[in-house]
């Protein structure tokens, strides 16, 4: 977590405008210490900082919605997020904002504009979509085949 990706003023919307709703946030914590406590301060938001890798799918499995509340910029618009891969082997419900490596799964993961968010994850939590895990994830190999062929080409140039 930290500033550069984490709407911070979206998840305390969130947290206000859903007052029932526990929000746990997972993940190494590099948030500035003034931001830190803006969360904390939020009665139904906890902080549980970064966790083995392996206890991830748990923490995301017996959530009743993941969301991903990315701010929309340049930077997030270059991630291809592994968390996007973590949020499609779950049959949990996801919401999240509309950013790179999300936006291109709105078959799976609900897509919803910072200002729709809030909706979205109530509308999630009041009647979850109905969502089969059925994809395949690419594998390493795949991907080093394209990065392959994409140097291949940028050297033919």
């Amino acid at each position: 977590m930290h500033e550069a990706r984490l709407d911070v003023d979206l998840v305390i919307e969130l947290a206000r405008s859903l007052p029932a709703l526990s929000i746990l946030l997972v993940g190494p914590d590099s948030l500035e210490p003034p931001t830190r406590q803006r969360l904390v301060s939020e009665p139904n938001l906890r902080l549980l900082g970064a966790r083995p890798y392996a206890d991830v799918p748990a923490y995301l499995q017996h959530a009743e919605v993941v969301i991903v509340p990315h701010r929309i910029t340049p930077f997030t618009e270059s991630l291809d997020p592994i968390k996007a891969y973590e949020c499609l082997a779950i049959a949990t419900p996801t919401v999240a904002t509309p950013v790179a490596g999300f936006r291109e799964l709105a078959s799976d993961i609900t897509i919803a504009s910072p200002t729709a968010f809030v909706a979205a994850v109530s509308s999630v939590l009041n009647a979850p979509p109905k969502r089969e895990v059925n994809f395949s994830l690419v594998s390493w190999d795949e991907r080093a085949r394209c990065f392959d062929v994409l140097l291949g080409r940028a050297l033919a140039r």
